[in-house]
């Protein structure tokens, strides 16, 4: 394990083109050791077209073997990818609204149960939408001691 973090996330973001040396030709190439640095290392890397419009995005994951197997690591992959295709499609909505279960992950972690609604309320909406209901009603009650909304 490394001793500060064990995940890590890189956005590589080169849009200044190819490296010039004094005539020569030069260019980057990513160099796989075959070793994960960290538990679990995530690469991004945005691409742009020729007048410098976004043309896509590229993410590469490394990860301890020892850790974690091929399909934990898809399936995060897989996951992350839904996440990053909803909140562009949707970027006005909260990141912890995001649905990252793909078809039937839902129902399997269910087990037969009833989903829960798509939008559940934040607990202090919900907090707010009761004291706005029922104002008068007791909330809390300590001993003797009884307080409304």
């Amino acid at each position: 394990r490394h001793p500060l973090f064990q995940v890590a996330m890189v956005l590589q973001s080169n849009t200044g083109g190819e490296p010039e040396l004094s005539g020569l030709r030069a260019e980057a190439l990513a160099a796989d050791t075959g070793v994960a640095k960290f538990d679990l290392n995530v690469t991004l890397e945005e691409f742009f077209g020729p007048d410098g419009e976004p043309a896509g995005l590229d993410c590469a994951i490394d990860y301890a073997t020892d850790l974690f197997d091929r399909e934990t690591v898809e399936a995060v992959a897989a996951r992350f990818g839904r996440l990053l295709t909803e909140m562009t499609a949707r970027p006005e909505r909260r990141i912890g609204r995001a649905d990252l279960l793909a078809d039937g992950e839902r129902a399997a972690l269910l087990g037969g149960h009833r989903p829960l609604p798509a939008e559940l309320p934040l607990v202090p909406d919900a907090f707010a939408a009761q004291v706005a209901a029922t104002p008068d009603l007791t909330a809390l009650v300590h001993g003797e001691t009884r307080l409304t909304y």
